[in-house]
Formats: C-alpha cells, sequence, structure tokens
C-alpha cells in the first residue's frame, strides 16, 4: 500500500492527512482514493462544488465569447508556485487568480488538466508573482504594497466584462487602492483622501502630488506606494 502521508490542500479538505509536508496532486495520488474518473471529479465536486477546465485559450466566460487574448486572470493566465494559509495552514501549490470573480484556482496534474476552484473562506494570504495578497472581510483578496507598523497600503486588482462589436466580450482591468490607518480602513481615491489620513502631513501631500506628477500618470501603483512610504517614514 502506498504511503500517503503527504497533504494537499485537496487532503486538507478532508481531514485525511496531518502531515505539513504539501506536494502537488497528481492523478497517480488520486486514483489511490477513486477507481475512476467518474469517482476522482466527485472528489472535486464534494471541496468546491464546481470542476474547471482552464486554458490559456479561453473561448467563453459567463457564456459569453471571449476575444483572443483576453482573459480574466492576475498577472497573467499562467500557474504559479505560490505559498497560501489556507485552512490556518500554509501550503506551497501552483495557483491563478481570478480577478473577474474573486477566486483561486488549483492546478491538479492529471490527463485532463484539471483546475480547482479553492473556499475563499479557507484562504487567509497567499503570494503570487512575488506580490502577497490577504483575504479581508471588506474587500476580498487584496495585494500588500507596503506596511508599518500600524499602517499598511493596499490595492485590489479587478476585471470588469466590456463588450465588443458583435457580442465577443473583452476585459478592463481597474486598480483601487485602500488604506488602514488609525485602526480603520479608507479608500484612496484622490489627493483629499490622502489628506483626510494624514491631516497633519496636508502640505507634504500636496508638494508630493506636484513634484511627481509623472510618476502618477505612468504608475498609480508606484506613486501610492512610494507617497505611503514616504508618509509613514516620517511618522515614526
Amino acid at each position: 500500500m502506498t504511503n500517503h502521508s503527504t497533504k494537499t490542500l485537496l487532503h486538507l479538505t478532508y481531514g485525511l492527512v496531518r502531515s505539513k509536508t504539501l506536494l502537488l496532486l497528481s492523478l497517480y495520488h488520486l486514483t489511490c482514493f477513486a477507481q475512476d474518473r467518474s469517482e476522482i471529479l466527485n472528489w472535486f465536486d464534494l471541496i468546491t462544488g464546481e470542476e474547471l477546465f482552464i486554458s490559456s485559450d479561453i473561448k467563453t466566460i459567463d457564456g459569453y465569447p471571449v476575444m483572443r487574448g483576453q482573459h480574466p486572470f492576475f498577472p497573467d493566465d499562467k500557474f504559479y508556485r505560490s505559498k497560501i494559509k489556507y485552512n490556518n495552514q500554509d501550503f506551497y501549490e501552483l495557483i491563478t487568480y481570478n480577478i473577474y470573480k474573486d477566486e483561486l484556482v488549483l492546478y491538479t496534474p492529471n490527463e485532463e488538466n484539471t483546475q480547482v476552484k479553492l473556499v475563499n473562506n479557507k484562504v487567509t494570504s497567499f503570494s503570487l508573482a512575488n506580490k502577497w495578497f490577504v483575504n479581508l472581510a471588506k474587500y476580498g483578496f487584496s495585494e500588500v504594497l507596503s506596511q508599518s507598523s500600524e499602517s499598511a497600503l493596499y490595492v485590489k486588482h479587478t476585471k470588469k466584462m466590456i463588450n465588443r462589436r458583435r457580442g465577443i466580450v473583452a476585459f478592463e482591468k481597474k486598480e483601487s487602492f485602500f488604506l488602514f490607518h488609525n485602526n480603520t480602513y479608507r479608500d484612496i481615491k484622490s489627493k483629499t483622501d490622502w489628506i483626510k489620513a494624514f491631516p497633519s502631513k496636508k502640505n507634504k501631500i500636496e508638494f508630493y502630488y506636484s513634484k511627481h506628477g509623472d510618476i502618477l500618470d505612468e504608475s498609480p501603483t508606484n506613486f501610492a506606494k512610494n507617497l505611503f512610504n514616504h508618509l509613514t517614514k516620517e511618522a515614526k
């Protein structure tokens, strides 16, 4: 009998093993518990209620044909080796992040290249493409851009579906910033919001905006991150 001491996210869901070691779930591992493909798919259904088949060539989303080259993932349509805190335990898996639906998808290599949607409320945090995300009750999965001892700056990555000619759809990416400061979360959409969060730094915020407007135009993320670091460094 094969040793089943290794653990995956799927194993954790069922509480089948307790080991801290995580290996990718292969078809071989699955067949230790199921005799045929139909039983394997039942495993996936029990975990997520949904079996997903995703490739880099997305044909349809929610029944709509998708423009060639378009996809709902971040930062691209690849799977990344990622660290995930799931059910308060750490794992290393291949995942991708669907920012259109705010869902993580786990890659489970088998002959069907099946992917499984993870349960959002069991995910505390994860890394993806050298970025760190946390799961916040108000905002869902959010990237941590920078943090100090008392404050943190986040960005929420989303995509919305937009209509093109003949009913074909594409995706438009959006980044929304928010701040945790003084024990509260605050959306950051403008200079005014920064000043409300740091009223004693009003002059410095206004000067920063006037001096670094080019960065704001080129990369709102870098602008927000640099401004936050500038303000919180001086606050120490």
